[in-house]
């Protein structure tokens, strides 16, 4: 059976089942793929099925094929709220989500043919990457097979920027280098980190420093410990900012990192308040200070960086 859920922003929800009972009556233009990130490449998908006469639609999946077929560790670059949103922002319509389960991934690549033809689609696109069925055997070529029915099948090949192929998984690689500004340039849009502000110990506070601490979030991407020039989005205004993940070995040290915020040129009370936090530029590695007065002079020159730019 069916899950629907109808969003603010318009965009419907499905979860839906291999076995999909009965034709879908919207005739729709459907992309295919994980879209971890919505990356430029992702975007000239959608900009293909947003530009036909049919309703704008996506075929998704509940997990990572590649994280579940690796055995690997989720590393989202987008939190399911975030890609939502920026779905629906990009003119998608229709989200089908399909559960990565036993039954799914033991489908022959003629049963997920006959699941796609239920959907109703005018026109499927994919990147030539795109693999599905059992033991991902199926392949873009295959989906040619549907055209027979009228459906107009897009495949198309991998974006790439300076010669550098986009995909998610490159863009994690050079995230994880410290090269933020490229990942970024990948991306389309800086890489975030949205939560809520949670009380901490004061210590920034304390060298003139104060700062807005959040958890990070179960199943993003973890960026490397270190410093680093970021934007925060608070009340839907911008801001210079500072931001710092770690477990601050100066000062009383953690077991768990923590993400730590210095927003420069603001003074409001930000506890409990939902902030989006957008890496910018990677500055410098943690480091453990020999007193706050060295702790001190080194965040004023991280500032002065900042303001550099």
């Amino acid at each position: 059976m069916s899950i629907v859920v109808i969003k603010v922003s318009e965009m419907i929800k499905e979860e839906i089942n291999i076995h999909l009972a009965g034709k879908k009556e919207e005739e729709v233009a459907l992309a295919i793929g994980f879209f971890d990130g919505l990356h430029l490449g992702h975007q000239t998908l959608i900009k293909e099925v947003t530009s036909s006469c049919y309703t704008p639609s996506i075929l998704t999946f509940s997990r990572n094929l590649k994280a579940e077929l690796h055995n690997q560790k989720e590393e989202l670059l987008l939190l399911e709220e975030e890609k939502d949103d920026m779905l629906s922002s990009l003119g998608i319509k229709k989200e089908f989500i399909l559960p990565f389960d036993e039954e799914t991934r033991k489908t022959s690549i003629e049963d997920f043919l006959s699941f796609l033809l239920k959907l109703n689609p005018k026109v499927i696109v994919v990147g030539h990457d795109f693999r599905f069925a059992n033991m991902a055997k199926g392949k873009a070529e295959d989906l040619l097979a549907l055209e027979q029915y009228g459906i107009k099948i897009i495949i198309l090949n991998l974006l790439e920027i300076n010669e550098k192929k986009i995909s998610s998984s490159s863009i994690k690689e050079l995230l994880k280098a410290h090269e933020i500004k490229k990942a970024n340039a990948l991306l389309g849009y800086p890489f975030s980190i949205t939560g809520k502000v949670i009380h901490g110990l004061q210590n920034g506070h304390k060298i003139g420093f104060p700062t807005a601490n959040m958890v990070y979030p179960k199943d993003k991407l973890v960026l490397p410990n270190g410093v680093y020039e970021t934007r925060v989005e608070i009340d839907g205004k911008s801001y210079s900012a500072m931001t710092n993940i770690g477990n601050h070995p100066t000062i009383a040290t953690l077991k768990e990192n923590i993400i730590e915020t210095n927003v420069i040129s603001y003074s409001g009370n930000l506890y409990n308040k939902v902030i989006k936090v957008s890496f910018i530029h990677y500055i410098r590695e943690q480091k453990k200070f020999s007193s706050l007065k060295e702790l001190r002079e080194q965040l004023l020159k991280d500032i002065k960086e900042i303001n550099k730019d």
